[in-house]
């Protein structure tokens, strides 16, 4: 009954953001060169402060892992504070890092210089056009790792806990940045949208836009609902951990939530840049043909986010668990 967080008002990086951060393991040599290439474009920005090269080597690598997660969706800046707000966390890492600058005593220059630096890299259209497709991959990819994450929240032993904000796409950095305002109204307008989709063009249409908010907040409102629906499985079912056989089995996560006559089945894709290209969607025949989860015996399930049914024979094919959506609560029928 512990609670399950993955975002809180003292998080150091929004939650989405960091599955952004966590996807560069898997391009660690692509990674390696552009960072390379972004350090020659940035050569005329770095500045001398009291003899130290500014930023040091440290802080402007830690730059580019938050332009990576934290960039706003869509390419160009959504976000007209974007820059302001990214200033204001370097100015607080430094001076907790404490190793140029610190709370007791700011070191006015270095933190000038640092800002500066920030400042022209966002402002050098060859810089952007050589950080921005880069960029946009590990966003992509880090949309089906933050649904992966929502559902495993949402079904694993534990109690969920959602912090505010987070029903879309958390991309905030450290206080105060992760205490702005929430715009209940956007989150309201999202949430009667989904419905209209459901009822009339099924999901496609989160699929279609997938960096749109809408498919993270269908993902956690399903979630909630089938937990709401199944409450006793998921406050006091078993846990059995399930596995995947042959070239997928490092690729997807799965277990199953059992109590008296209830089993629920989790199943999300993981290390998705493994199985599928940066602009398709990881789902169906192309991207799992033959792959597998085993089971103890045959039965019926239904997909509790998307309404699908699939049958285990006693295998579960992935294709069919990943039909036409990236993640599934799988309950049982018979």
């Amino acid at each position: 009954a512990t609670m399950n967080a993955t975002a809180t008002h003292d998080t150091k990086r929004g939650e989405d953001a960091r599955m952004r951060i966590n996807i560069i393991s898997d391009f660690a040599e692509e990674w390696m060169g552009k960072v390379t290439q972004w350090r020659e474009i940035a050569a005329p920005y770095f500045t001398e402060a009291a003899g130290r090269t500014v930023p040091d080597p440290n802080d402007e690598y830690f730059i580019y892992q938050t332009l990576i997660g934290t960039y706003p969706f869509g390419g160009e800046p959504e976000d007209e504070r974007y820059l302001e707000r990214l200033q204001e966390y370097l100015t607080k890492v430094a001076r907790e890092a404490k190793v140029h600058t610190n709370w007791a005593k700011p070191d006015a220059d270095y933190e000038a210089n640092l800002l500066g630096f920030v400042g022209n890299l966002l402002a050098d259209r060859l810089f952007l056009d050589a950080f921005l497709p880069f960029g946009a991959k590990m966003a992509r990819y880090g949309v089906w790792a933050s649904l992966a994450q929502t559902v495993l929240k949402i079904t694993a032993p534990g109690v969920p806990d959602v912090y505010q904000g987070t029903e879309t796409w958390d991309l905030s950095m450290v206080d105060p940045d992760n205490r702005r305002p929430v715009d209940y109204g956007l989150r309201q307008r999202v949430l009667d949208e989904i419905r209209q989709f459901e009822n009339n063009a099924g999901i496609k249409p989160l699929l279609d836009s997938p960096l749109r908010p809408h498919i993270k907040t269908f993902t956690l409102h399903k979630a909630l609902l089938a937990r709401r629906t199944y409450a006793p499985v998921f406050a006091h079912g078993e846990y059995q951990p399930l596995t995947a056989d042959g070239i997928f089995r490092d690729k997807v996560l799965a277990f199953a939530r059992r109590h008296a006559n209830e089993e629920i089945i989790t199943v999300v894709p993981i290390r998705t840049a493994a199985v599928c290209a940066a602009e398709a969607v990881p789902v169906g025949e192309e991207t799992w043909a033959d792959g597998v989860l085993r089971l103890p015996e045959n039965a019926r399930y239904v997909n509790l986010l998307t309404h699908e049914t699939i049958a285990a024979n006693p295998e579960l094919r992935l294709a069919e668990v990943f039909r036409t959506f990236p993640a599934a609560i799988l309950r049982r029928l018979a």
